[in-house]
């Protein structure tokens, strides 16, 4: 939030996050404001001494390398801002040096000022997420007729509502049965597959006659020729309807 010079109004009560405000509005300002240059490098520290000489033209070892210098005193920078109500603000360097009062217009709040014109519609925003499914509704689950003229609704949530009267009234007598109509005719095709089933199942009439299987003397004699007629009575049975 940019910086609000009528803020705070004298002889309100503290609010942080007024205060607040008004501080980082200041410190956005101070923010711009150029920060000195860096300290300079430290001295670079002393050349150590050169080795002993080598012997037989062998060069000596190399001197052991100088300590390094202290590090210089680090760059100055703005480490915050003061700011006492009244217009004055003084900026706080990070070496504990300061800069100010400057005026800055932060005197007591004024009062309120009439409300601005209203702006024009914003974009539409993005379609919300659809919320959660709403509990499912009540609806009508079943119906029971007394058959004395009361019936009693029934809800999916098991309430009732009734009795209601409906004048349905108890079952009457059964009617007296009608006459019975004309015979209908039977249609060629059905005829046709009448007779076809018929004789489909005819040659099985004779199944439960069993063969002779016997062999006939020459002359017959009286038992084989009365078991031949008494097989052929049997035959005869069997293929009548």
């Amino acid at each position: 939030m940019s910086f609000d010079p009528t803020k705070p109004i004298e002889g309100t009560e503290i609010d942080a996050a007024e205060l607040r405000s008004q501080f980082n509005g200041l410190k956005a300002l101070l923010d711009v404001i150029p920060c000195g240059p860096p300290g300079p490098q430290g001295p670079s520290g002393s050349v150590g001494p050169a080795g002993p000489a080598g012997q037989n033209g062998v060069d000596g070892a190399a001197g052991p390398q100088g300590e390094q210098g202290p590090q210089g005193p680090e760059g100055r920078y703005v480490s915050g801002v003061e700011d006492n109500g009244s217009g004055q603000a003084i900026i706080q360097m990070s070496d504990g040096n300061t800069y100010g009062p400057f005026t800055v217009a932060s005197g007591p709040q004024g009062p309120q000022g009439d409300a601005g014109p209203q702006g024009s519609d914003g974009p539409q925003g993005n379609q919300g997420e659809p919320g959660s499914q709403g509990p499912e509704g009540r609806y009508v689950s079943g119906v029971e007729d007394s058959g004395m003229g009361q019936a009693i609704i029934r809800m999916s949530d098991g309430g009732t509502y009734g009795p209601f009267t409906v004048a349905s009234g108890p079952p009457g007598d059964q009617g007296p049965q009608g006459e019975q109509g004309p015979q209908g005719e039977v249609s060629a095709s059905d005829l046709e597959n009448a007779i076809n089933n018929a004789l489909g199942g005819t040659s099985a009439n004779s199944n439960d006659v069993a063969l002779l299987d016997m062999t006939v003397s020459d002359p017959p004699t009286q038992t084989e020729v009365q078991n031949i007629a008494n097989r052929l009575d049997q035959l005869i049975n069997a293929l009548r309807r």
